[in-house]
């Protein structure tokens, strides 16, 4: 039995809530699209958004925690703690409410990523597994008709780890409803945060404990880009260096993706790789907005190569 585990930002920090549960409800229908039955959805979050899609396997839990942070919208970059910590406190809560379902395992999943549907078939099949860290997987921009293979996906998104339950550091004192000071006070900060707040540390967590996780041996996520709710909503794997979206990845993943001339998808690309620039000009200056966006090229470009 694999439970999914997606907690949901406070709508304090949101753009807009209305579309996180737009994105939310794509999500649930990609991931109960499951070719095996044995899994459950435990969505945690503040307010319970609107959505239109509904399932017996998803199970939600409303909890009080205060808002990552007082300034209205989404976490600015020098705020980005406050949200991993809120993240990791809600996924802690998540795995305390899965354990009455009983599972070997769990994925912590962001709210708006699609997921393959053979992965509980998988973790079915590998009961006593220490887990699976996804080597590859792809990386989509909202409207386009392309996507784009990347290795390294754990390094790079939110949704790339699943986890045995026996190896997790969530004590059994931990309750579904225990409020984000409890759950601080019950674990400690440097566990919480490579386990669950910092997705990129996971595969070390376990491997410096004598428990690796193996690769996942298919594409396992898409990390959907440009939604209007990313915390990082521009750089990298322009959708150019992609290939058309075909009928198998349409059917894995639940993607809807459109058809549009090759040029406009260039022109696209060029939005999603600079797009960001103008805020990094107020934060960094000219130069060092520069800077910064040059140097991530070459490390983003060499990911995406390496996943065709």
């Amino acid at each position: 039995m694999l439970a999914f585990l997606s907690p949901l930002p406070h709508p304090h920090n949101c753009h807009d809530y209305g579309r996180v549960g737009f994105l939310l409800d794509r999500a649930l229908r990609s991931i109960c699209n499951q070719t095996s039955d044995r899994f459950v959805v435990i969505v945690v979050c503040n307010r319970r958004p609107d959505i239109s899609f509904h399932s017996p396997k998803i199970h939600w839990l409303e909890v009080g925690f205060p808002p990552a942070s007082d300034s209205p919208g989404p976490l600015p970059d020098d705020d980005k703690l406050s949200g991993q910590l809120d993240k990791g406190c809600k996924l802690a809560a998540a795995f305390a409410a899965a354990r009455r379902f009983h599972p070997t395992h769990v994925f912590p999943v962001d709210y708006d990523d699609l997921l393959h549907h053979r992965i509980a078939e998988h973790v079915l099949a590998h009961p006593s597994g220490n887990g699976w860290y996804l080597d590859s997987g792809y990386v989509y921009w909202e409207g386009s008709a392309r996507i784009v293979p990347v290795r390294d996906f754990h390094e790079k998104c939110g949704s790339s780890s699943i986890l045995a339950c026996r190896r997790a550091p969530v004590p059994d004192s931990i309750h579904p409803d225990f409020s984000k000071a409890r759950i601080l006070n019950e674990i400690e900060e440097d566990l919480l945060y490579r386990h669950f707040c910092l997705h990129s540390t996971r595969v070390s967590y376990y491997r410096d404990r004598g428990h690796p996780l193996d690769p996942l041996p298919f594409p396992g996520a898409i990390w959907m880009r440009g939604t209007g709710e990313n915390w990082s909503s521009y750089g990298g794997f322009p959708s150019i260096l992609g290939h058309p979206v075909d009928g198998a990845i349409r059917e894995a993943f639940q993607l809807d993706a459109p058809r549009r001339a090759l040029w406009r998808e260039a022109a696209a690309s060029f939005q999603q790789s600079f797009g960001g620039l103008p805020a990094m000009v107020r934060r960094f200056g000219l130069l060092g907005a520069l800077r910064h966006t040059l140097a991530a090229i070459p490390a983003r470009l060499t990911g995406a190569i390496k996943g065709h």
